[in-house]
């Protein structure tokens, strides 16, 4: 079976119900003390620094609520934090006005993955994502990332979300590459892969799949427009990682001059002057180590 998430709501609909909640880091992993270490970081990453007061009363709601058999959720951290009442009335409302900044965020549509609604599934038995039966495919269309050179302090909101999601993604990827089976054949597709080489910390992502997947039996498929998409923030390419290429119809001469190229195709040959040529589901492609 194949399961799509949408991370985002688009024009074919919301976020279906059994999605929401999908990536809440308070149930992410099987052992509670690691939920919460990952809880903290993501709530630093949704908020921005934490003051003295504020990290010293949300560490223990945090390690609470992680340690619930049943009913863990961002929500009930957020739901927790808004109801504190300390014997200094300023303290109270500087923890308070963390809860409040934290559900504003987490209200947001595009922010739907990362909170369980932990009323509806009180009673539930929270159960960890399961790739060995289905096929995952992780839909990041609407995905904004911060731009590489802008300042944490800046950021809006829906960028702190989507570096949330993608953080926790990338270790869903990590923990399906080292967790299962290596004798277990693994692929990941990743369309508009342009999208995640602008950003440092999802270009590392990128970066570490390409070079540890093949000894983990993890297939990688990039997928984007250009050639030169496949730069990696810090200047480097994939070039020596990448096996075996696909080039489909492309009008830019450069990017086809670069593809050919990388392709070990001979210059004087012209295959570059075939690509702007070539008709829907036509593509060259490699039959062996050395002939098209």
């Amino acid at each position: 079976s194949v399961d799509v998430w949408s991370l985002f709501e688009n024009n074919d609909g919301e976020i279906s119900d059994d999605k929401i909640g999908i990536l809440d880091p308070t149930c992410f992993y099987p052992k509670a003390t690691d939920n919460a270490t990952l809880t903290l970081g993501i709530i630093k990453t949704l908020v921005g620094e934490l003051s003295p007061i504020q990290e010293n009363k949300l560490t223990p709601i945090i390690q609470d609520v992680c340690n619930e058999p049943r009913g863990r959720s961002l929500g009930m951290i957020v739901r927790t934090l808004k109801q504190v009442r300390l014997s200094d009335p300023a303290a109270s409302e500087e923890v308070r006005n963390l809860g409040s900044k934290l559900s504003l965020i987490l209200e947001s549509s595009f922010a739907k993955l990362l909170v369980r609604d932990y009323r509806k599934r009180a009673t539930q038995t929270m159960k960890g994502i399961d790739f060995s039966a289905t096929t995952i495919v992780i839909n990041l269309l609407g995905i904004q990332l911060p731009p590489e050179n802008k300042d944490p302090k800046s950021y809006d909101e829906k960028e702190k979300v989507c570096l949330a999601i993608m953080s926790l993604i990338t270790l869903l990827i990590d923990n399906t590459m080292v967790s299962f089976p290596k004798l277990l054949p693994k692929t990941i597709f990743i369309d508009e892969a342009w999208s995640l080489m602008t950003n440092s910390y999802s270009s590392s992502m990128v970066s570490k799949i390409a070079l540890l997947g093949r000894s983990m039996n993890m297939a990688l498929v990039l997928l984007t427009q250009s050639p030169t998409h496949l730069e990696l923030n810090n200047g480097a390419k994939l070039d020596n990682t990448i096996s075996s290429r696909f080039a489909f119809r492309n009008l830019n001469k450069d990017d086809n001059i670069i593809t050919c190229s990388a392709m070990d195709l001979a210059a004087n040959e012209e295959w570059d002057k075939l690509l702007p040529a070539l008709q829907t589901g036509q593509c060259l492609m490699p039959v062996s180590y050395t002939h098209l």
